[in-house]
């Protein structure tokens, strides 16, 4: 869980949906860096990676 809940609250379950989260997924990873000294994502770059996701598809789907 991110944020004390589960991702993705508001969009709906279906394989358009899920084909919409994994594109813009990595659409954002690739613009994503490794910070200074960690040699990976840390889990707070990944919690807001989904976020803007969240916030990207709940604007186009709703």
């Amino acid at each position: 869980m991110i944020y004390k809940r589960k991702p993705f609250p508001a969009l709906a379950n279906d394989a358009q949906t899920k084909a919409h989260i994994e594109a813009a997924m990595r659409q954002y990873m690739q613009k994503t860096i490794v910070h200074f000294g960690e040699g990976r994502l840390n889990p707070s770059t990944i919690a807001w990676v989904m976020w803007k996701v969240e916030e990207e598809l709940s604007n186009v789907i709703a």
